[in-house]
């Protein structure tokens, strides 16, 4: 008998001045939803919450430190892949930044500012749609 892998990722949406959500785009040459929208974050580390995460991978992506408790949980969902189960949760942050407070993240070949339309046609990647759809 196999047993099953749990990954836990934890993901962020950030808005604008203008309420409009700011989305990094997945490089071409990324293994999985190649030239895709995307939200900063990434997986939960042992031992970590999944909002103590979402703080560190922004951190870590953008260079701009957020508190804990400047972000809320929007949305959460598990899914199931052969032996892997996929824990997702989401989170938005309270705050609103401008684009030159963040730093492009080397994990991404740009940034943009979007309408929550527009972010729903950069994502193909359904969890990230359905998370639009709870704001």
């Amino acid at each position: 008998m196999n047993s099953l892998e749990i990954v836990t990722t934890a993901r962020l949406l950030v808005r604008d001045q203008s309420d409009r959500l700011f989305m990094p785009i997945r490089p071409c040459s990324a293994k999985s939803r190649p030239g895709d929208g995307d939200f900063f974050g990434g997986k939960v580390d042992a031992g970590e919450t999944s909002a103590d995460a979402v703080v560190r991978e922004f951190y870590e992506e953008t260079g701009y430190q957020i508190d804990a408790s400047g972000i809320s949980y929007l949305y959460g969902e598990t899914d199931r892949d052969n032996d892997t189960w996929f824990v997702r949760d989401y989170f938005v942050y309270g705050g609103r930044l401008a684009l030159d407070q963040i730093q492009k993240t080397p994990e991404h070949i740009g940034l943009v500012c979007v309408s929550e339309a527009t972010a729903l046609y950069l994502t193909q990647f359904e969890p990230h749609r359905r998370a639009i759809g709870c704001l």
